[in-house]
């Protein structure tokens, strides 16, 4: 698809130049030495929802196809969600750098090698907390709803919070808008994380494509008690039995 389109692009460019002295800028045709089989077929922009999380995202999320990934460097679902995650977070940073509505597709190659090498060298964009109790606070109904982010707030600085590590997990935020999200509330003091809408994924942990976006939170935090903070567990939350009402 990707390659249509640049052929369409170059075309178009060709027909319409008319002896003017404008240059193609080849930045913008570079094609991507096959990386095109390791994406998914991005989404249009109406289907860039969260039904769980009741919102409309304002980022598209960059969906790695990890069968693709696995098949070709045997990366683990943890290593393909950090991948995910870390792509689409340089993504987002590429673009309010350079003020361009989309990523040059040459850029768009390098970042993705450079994330590669990043996963390969054991870095990770989220870093695993060290508590044994991780309590994960699922914020998406606070981003509209003034009740429940006071309930938040309280929950915060509650002793609840004193037994484990905190998570907040959003649906609806990409990476840059959660930590503006947890840094506005004076959250980011409590050493609270973040894993945003560009961790969940259509494939489960044995890199078969389900039937609906989800994140393994136990392959992704192994050997950790998961504790839900939230109005329950939603379909794309796997891993998690244990839930706390707030």
């Amino acid at each position: 698809m990707r390659i249509i389109s640049v052929l369409l692009f170059i075309i178009y460019g060709c027909s319409t130049n008319n002896g003017s002295n404008s240059k193609l800028d080849l930045d913008q045709v570079y094609i991507g030495a096959g990386m095109e089989k390791y994406y998914l077929a991005d989404l249009p922009g109406w289907a860039n929802f969260s039904s769980s999380g009741k919102c409309q995202r304002s980022e598209p999320i960059r969906f790695i196809n990890f069968e693709s990934m696995y098949k070709s460097y045997s990366f683990t679902y943890e290593e393909l969600i950090q991948f995910q995650f870390m792509l689409n977070k340089k993504f987002y940073s590429y673009k309010e750098s350079t003020g361009r509505e989309t990523v040059f597709l040459k850029d768009e190659v390098f970042i993705m090698h450079n994330v590669h090498e990043q996963i390969l060298g054991g870095a990770r964009e989220f870093i695993l907390p060290k508590f044994n109790r991780i309590n994960l606070i699922w914020i998406d109904e606070a981003l509209t709803n003034s009740e429940k982010l006071n309930d938040l707030k309280k929950l915060m600085y509650s002793a609840e919070m004193e037994k484990g590590h905190p998570v907040f997990i959003s649906l609806c935020l990409n990476a840059v808008e959660l930590e503006k999200f947890i840094q506005k509330l004076g959250f980011t003091k409590l050493g609270v994380k973040g894993i945003s809408q560009s961790m969940f994924s259509p494939f489960n942990t044995n890199m078969e494509m389900a039937n609906e976006y989800l994140l393994d939170f136990k392959a992704l935090m192994p050997n950790k008690n998961l504790y839900l903070y939230g109005p329950s567990i939603p379909n794309e939350f796997k891993g998690i039995t244990n839930i706390q009402k707030y």
